[in-house]
């Protein structure tokens, strides 16, 4: 962690020219070897940056307060972050069978996704979503369907997705979701009309 409030100069040594996660939270914005990026003025933790790294020094100019950051080398080229997940409380007994939730995926790559899906199995059911193109070392929120209907009591339930390409599986993670009795305040997912954008609603 560095500092109260201003202006940072890191740095980071690299071995060889390669592809990285940067997490630096408390920051409104950054230049890595030039390059400008959004920051996470709220410290929340869950922006992952793909930035490309040259062999030796790497400079980084970060503007913010209390600053932690990371650098993380990924196992997957393409690759799913469930840290901001946009999930519904899901009721039981209601309809569920066509529930939806979100997750980001991250390309590492210098070129554009294609034709990758998502497949979403929870409690035995499952769904398959098409993913949307994710330009070259950016991320993108991309929304899944999921099949509820098989889960049947109050409490935690895990859906497990998966990043596919044809059959290969680029990654996957667990997605703990909240089950309440009809009655009780829940919140659903859904696509808003007026722009597209994946939203929550009470």
């Amino acid at each position: 962690m560095f500092g109260r409030g201003g202006y940072f100069y890191l740095t980071y040594n690299s071995d060889k020219a390669q592809t990285a996660l940067l997490n630096i939270r408390g920051n409104s914005g950054l230049y890595i070897n030039g390059e400008p990026h959004a920051g996470d003025p709220y410290n929340s933790g869950w922006l992952y940056i793909p930035v490309k790294l040259k062999k030796g020094i790497n400079e980084l100019y970060v503007r913010g307060a209390m600053i932690t950051a990371g650098l993380s080398f990924p196992k997957s080229a393409v690759l799913l972050e469930a840290a901001d997940a946009t999930v519904p409380v899901i009721v039981a007994g209601a309809k569920n069978d066509t529930l939806k939730g979100a997750l980001v995926v991250i390309n590492t790559t210098g070129g554009n996704t294609k034709n990758l899906r998502l497949k979403a199995v929870m409690a035995g059911r499952e769904k398959i979503t098409e993913v949307p193109a994710v330009p070259q070392l950016s991320t993108r929120k991309v929304p899944f369907a999921f099949d509820a209907s098989g889960v049947s009591a109050a409490g935690k339930a895990e859906c497990v997705v998966t990043l596919l390409d044809g059959n290969k599986v680029l990654d996957e993670t667990k997605v703990t979701m909240e089950i309440v009795n009809e009655g009780a305040q829940y919140s659903r997912t859904f696509i808003s009309a007026i722009d597209g954008v994946y939203n929550i609603m009470p």
